[in-house]
């Protein structure tokens, strides 16, 4: 294990961050944290000083690079070298890979690295290098170009889908069904938007993740799957706004395969990936490469799915902590199944729910991390309530307002839990 200093771009933001925090102050690392949030504001957990930030440096804006490049300076005059820059928030890649090239930090991308890997044109290009069929779909500029992209010989047809070239989630993204809406995108949003947008063909077909862990030499140690209900565009039109998604007990052989082929054509090292794939009916097919953990909720999810810690387990990977890296995968490998079905389930505040909050918690087991979770199909214990919270006002508008996690061993409890949380009172809501 080596001591190591880890510059944390804005550790307080999601609220799970802090757990990377105290993961890394485990593992003897110093842990320098830079953000535009005062001190005031961040979790008490961060000002800890046994598990917190050792140093936390406000900017005015971490858009100003300027600024944040003085403030990193100014770290490393107090502290020395810094060994990792880390965010784990894809919007916030460019920023860590432009800091890594000026203060010569080793390990993660470079910004000539990450332009096209960012890209979901350029992702498409290393897709084909793979052999692999991604939806069809490019950069267009007018009208005519996508007239032609629907219509022409080889035409997609309708309906399509335009977003951001470069983008996070669903933010810009347009779904088309017509001429007249591409010819209304063109007329009212396209020039306000300042970005390019690739146009692509609507895929039918359910979404699975491939997401997982590699080391420092890109090997993977550890990947897991897990199943989106719908699509956030889905979600973010629907009335009722609410939405699960589940980790997969098994990771199918095809979807394995071609997740491990990005990864190690992404040149995944010690990071986290996360892969989109659509269910289709010739297959998986590959959407977008993520280079960075899944979602806020996923994490909680593979912990308490395989019984792991992922947040310990990436502060091992940058405290080079072999003999516990090399613990988990000789483990994993003869584990390599989640050993419960573990879900997220959200509700929206604006539904009329039939069963109430504390109906939900009368039907679980609560989480005794002390004892093995068991169930009898004679009680109500087929169902453990591992978390749950209010999401931050940031994601509500995806992930709903109020989130539950909980796990199963039998699949029939899951869809029992989903549904109880789900039910609602038809009104006009």
């Amino acid at each position: 294990m080596v001591a190591r200093t880890v510059l944390f771009i804005s550790p307080q933001f999601p609220h799970h961050m802090k757990l990377f925090v105290s993961a890394l102050r485990k593992e003897g690392c110093t842990v320098l944290g830079i953000a535009d949030t005062p001190y005031d504001e961040i979790a008490d957990e961060l000002k800890d000083d046994s598990n917190g930030l050792n140093e936390y440096f406000v900017v005015n804006s971490l858009e100003d690079y300027e600024e944040v490049y003085r403030a990193v300076a100014c770290l490393i005059s107090k502290h020395g070298r810094i060994h990792c820059v880390q965010s784990h928030n894809e919007h916030w890649l460019f920023l860590e890979a432009q800091i890594r090239e000026d203060f010569n930090v080793k390990g993660g991308y470079y910004p000539s690295e990450i332009t096209e890997f960012c890209k979901k044109s350029g992702m498409k290009k290393i897709f084909y290098s793979l052999g692999l069929t991604p939806a069809r779909g490019e950069v267009f500029h007018s009208y005519d170009e996508v007239m032609n992209f629907v219509h022409g010989e080889k035409g997609v047809g309708y309906p399509i889908i335009a977003k951001p070239d470069h983008g996070v989630g669903c933010s810009n993204t347009y779904k088309f069904y017509s001429d007249e809406d591409v010819q209304n995108f063109f007329n009212d949003s396209y020039g306000s938007c300042k970005t390019e947008f690739i146009f692509e063909e609507f895929i039918k077909g359910s979404m699975a993740t491939f997401d997982g862990l590699t080391d420092k030499n890109g090997d993977v140690i550890f990947y897991g799957s897990f199943q989106y209900q719908t699509g956030i565009m889905e979600i973010m039109s629907s009335k009722k706004k609410h939405s699960y998604s589940y980790v997969k007990r098994d990771v199918e052989p095809d979807l394995l395969d071609q997740g491990l082929k990005i990864v190690k054509a992404f040149k995944v090292l010690g990071h986290f990936f996360h892969l989109e794939f659509f269910r289709t009916e010739k297959g998986w097919m590959i959407n977008e490469a993520n280079l960075r953990l899944p979602g806020v909720n996923a994490i909680h999810m593979y912990n308490f799915g395989y019984n792991i810690d992922l947040f310990q387990l990436w502060a091992d990977v940058v405290a080079e902590n072999r003999e516990s890296i090399d613990g988990f995968s000789s483990w994993f490998k003869e584990n390599p199944h989640s050993k419960y079905f573990t879900c997220y389930a959200s509700r929206c505040f604006q539904n009329h729910y039939v069963n109430t909050h504390d109906q939900i918690m009368e039907l679980c087991q609560p989480f005794d991390e002390r004892s093995e979770f068991s169930c009898d199909d004679n009680d109500k214990s087929g169902v453990e309530m591992m978390l749950h919270m209010q999401m931050p006002a940031t994601f509500r508008g995806v992930q709903g307002d109020y989130s539950y996690y909980f796990r199963t061993l039998q699949e029939k409890d899951l869809w029992r839990m989903i549904s109880f949380i789900h039910n609602t009172v038809e009104c006009e809501c």
